[in-house]
């Protein structure tokens, strides 16, 4: 949507239209379709649920382009048709090695975690005029972008504290995470507005976190930790 201006949302929730774009992206993208697929990976649920599924947001998809909530650009309902079941599919195995403990599927595991814990606090300080990201005219297409890679890039040392952490180690990654944010204010790359009260608060929120983000996924069966 952002990058390659495939759809547009207008669930006219928040003033500002593109931010109003992007609100609908994640209620479809990261909440949705991510919850049903959790639900159909918990409860083992077999093909015709997911064929039901797939048909169930071919028709909400067709309701909205109708009632103007969704719009395409280049973006076919077929698309979507095609690529949840693949989507289904991938949620089930994955699931399946995180209760082996494969060690690249939970690693992902718990960086997806902090990922989507930092770019939703994100979220919510750009709606309220906190924080602003870009390159070049600082427009909300640039601040998605650079968000995004903002927010890739520090989950990364947040994992890094997760996975075996202690206080100097949370220290030290505190200290980096701070740089880092000096460096991009300094480079015009980001701007944050009372920073001491806004990113420094979340970052050691995330941090706190860590071990607790590991623990979930570090069990000998996952799934009976995660299905509780």
């Amino acid at each position: 949507m952002n990058l390659f201006h495939a759809y547009v949302y207008y669930p006219k929730v928040i003033k500002n239209k593109y931010i109003d774009n992007v609100f609908g992206a994640i209620l479809s993208q990261a909440f949705f379709v991510p919850i049903t697929s959790t639900f159909l990976t918990l409860f083992k649920l077999g093909w015709r649920w997911k064929a039901g599924f797939t048909i169930y947001f071919f028709l909400i998809e067709q309701t909205f382009l109708k009632l103007g909530i969704y719009k395409h650009q280049w973006w076919k309902t077929i698309f979507t048709s095609s690529i949840l079941p693949i989507s289904f599919e991938i949620g089930e195995e994955w699931f399946s090695k995180l209760k082996t403990q494969n060690k690249i599927i939970t690693n992902l595991s718990v960086y997806f975690t902090f990922v989507v814990i930092h770019v939703n606090f994100l979220f919510y300080l750009a709606v309220n005029n906190f924080y602003r990201a870009g390159y070049k005219k600082f427009s909300w297409h640039e601040h998605f972008v650079v968000n995004g890679l903002y927010t890739l890039w520090v989950s990364i040392w947040y994992s890094l504290n997760g996975y075996n952490q202690s206080f100097l180690r949370s220290v030290v990654v505190l200290v980096i995470l701070v740089m880092n944010d000096f460096a991009l204010i300094k480079l015009r790359i980001i701007k944050v507005r009372k920073w001491e009260y806004t990113f420094l608060p979340l970052h050691l929120l995330i941090l706190l976190l860590g071990r607790k983000v590991r623990d979930l996924y570090r069990v000998k069966e996952a799934g009976d930790k995660i299905n509780g």
